[in-house]
């Protein structure tokens, strides 16, 4: 099983869990997944571990498979530690209706949502909204979850970061610049908890971008036009 994980050395026992699990085959690297909930009802589900398998498999403690999350880092904090607590909601798109909304829209430039998004209760730090910079919930409220319109399950600082990507690539800057911009702003290396979902919502931005390039240069279409080049 070793060429199929390279993450993990042959000499980890149980994914260095033995609490949670036992191996008595040496084929336990094939049960656990990326993040695991336990079913609240009513289609919520909350965070209870994460194991850093490279999957985005969301799975009930027993591994029925319940959904997926949209990065294999969404439901962790900066230190790769699992968001334990947090709640992800299937019946909601308020993180969907965020960028929908408020950033594809109302489609901010990057100086504005700079100003708006730069730090906790701003009213583009999505991540925060709701809460003040002292409250101590912060970590757990960013990981809040709520449905992509894909039907991933996505934090909502994977919506903040998405929201970040997007209006970098749709003002025509590229990824390496865009990249640096980030690391810049974090002070060092971004996490994988907010690269991944940056780099998704740039990837997202920059066909808008590239849509809108195309729409805005004038389409020969007539004959007219053909004839009058042709003269020319």
């Amino acid at each position: 099983m070793a060429e199929e994980y390279p993450g993990w050395s042959p000499y980890n026992y149980t994914l260095q869990n033995p609490v949670k699990f036992v191996d008595p085959t040496g084929m336990v690297v094939e049960s656990p997944e990326t993040t695991i909930v336990r079913d609240l009802g009513d289609g919520k589900y909350e965070v209870t571990d994460w194991i850093d398998d490279g999957k985005t498999d969301v799975v009930l403690e027993d591994g029925t498979k319940v959904g997926e999350s949209l990065t294999t880092h969404s439901f962790v904090d900066e230190k790769n530690n699992p968001a334990k607590g947090a709640i992800i909601d299937t019946k909601s798109k308020e993180g969907q209706n965020f960028i929908d909304d408020e950033i594809i829209k109302d489609d901010p430039s990057v100086l504005e949502y700079g100003f708006k998004a730069y730090k906790v209760g701003r009213p583009l730090d999505f991540k925060s909204r709701g809460l003040d910079e002292s409250d101590k919930r912060l970590s757990i409220h960013a990981a809040r979850g709520s449905m992509t319109s894909d039907g991933k399950m996505a934090s909502a600082r994977d919506f903040g970061n998405m929201a970040a990507g997007i209006v970098s690539s749709r003002a025509g800057i590229g990824w390496s610049l865009s990249e640096g911009a980030f690391n810049l702003l974090q002070g060092g290396q971004e996490p994988p908890v907010s690269a991944k979902a940056q780099k998704i919502g740039w990837d997202m931005g920059m066909k808008m971008y590239q849509n809108e390039l195309k729409s805005s240069i004038p389409t020969l279409n007539n004959s007219w036009d053909m004839d009058h080049i042709k003269n020319k």
